[in-house]
């Protein structure tokens, strides 16, 4: 209950800061052509706004001091050593060991991807990451993403990905299939927000009707094949091969049943994107 109040406090602190950025547009952000009793008032709302900025700095500030601390003891409590080799993380889902599962709860590993993975550089042979490229931004959080799972992977080790696959979404879009989105509604109830095809189709590529304001774990982005392989060559990767649903040529790696939403298919057709890409 107290993490589901956070969460929407989290969220309604998101809205607010989208809503003001809005708000001070329309006025023309000190620039209104010249109206000096607003541009007074605005003034007096700006200098609340620096305050107010400050304490949300400090409060930034604080959470990235403990952040250190906070990874080091989750670290160490996995027992690998000074300098561990070959080892499989799982970023998502809820596979067994020998993997170590890192992102949030209830991972072994909790933490936010876009702190860095606390792992030494060519220290991982396999790295699985399914259905969360799409909860960032594309040219900046998910490109420092891929970088840094690039960074912690050996010469030669593989990282799976797997990401809603929008092609598809947008081929049954284009041909009226509403059974498609019939089939979607079933998995994913909790889109109520979603009602129309274009609605999902938005809503999975991270735009329009999909999206609510200060939505931190809503999609922000949408991938085919080609954009995919674009960002994995873009940050270091090589031998980029599209697969099917549990299908790899590393058997560590056939583990998509960890993640419920990677099994999801409509007419024996699977909605998400598998790629695999060298290090």
């Amino acid at each position: 209950m107290a993490d589901r109040k956070l969460a929407e406090q989290l969220r309604g602190l998101g809205v607010i800061v989208e809503e003001i950025a809005a708000s001070l547009a329309g006025f023309g952000a000190l620039g209104n052509g010249g109206d000096p009793a607003l541009d007074e008032m605005l003034l007096d709302t700006w200098s609340d706004l620096v305050v107010d900025a400050h304490a949300l700095a400090n409060v930034l500030s604080r959470l990235n001091m403990m952040r250190g601390p906070y990874l080091q003891r989750q670290i160490e409590a996995l027992g690998l050593g000074d300098s561990p080799r070959d080892l499989q993380l799982c970023l998502t889902g809820t596979a067994p060991a020998p993997w170590i599962t890192v992102g949030f709860p209830p991972a072994r590993v909790t933490m936010n991807l876009l702190w860095g993975l606390p792992f030494p550089a060519g220290s991982a042979r396999f790295v699985y990451c399914a259905l969360a490229l799409e909860h960032f931004y594309y040219e900046h959080h998910a490109r420092n993403i891929l970088g840094d799972i690039r960074r912690t992977l050996a010469e030669g080790g593989v990282l799976r990905v797997v990401v809603p696959d929008i092609e598809k979404y947008i081929r049954a879009y284009a041909a009226g299939d509403e059974a498609f989105f019939a089939k979607h509604r079933a998995l994913w109830p909790w889109a109520k927000h979603m009602h129309t095809p274009i609605d999902y189709l938005l809503g999975m590529s991270g735009a329009g009707m999909g999206r609510a304001p200060g939505g931190f774990f809503d999609h922000k982005t949408g991938y085919d094949f080609a954009a995919l392989s674009r960002l994995l060559a873009a940050t270091g990767f090589s031998n980029v091969v599209r697969r099917d649903y549990m299908e790899s040529d590393h058997a560590e790696l056939r583990i998509d049943h960890a993640s419920h939403d990677a099994a999801f298919a409509h007419d024996d057709q699977n909605l998400n994107l598998f790629v695999e890409a060298t290090a």
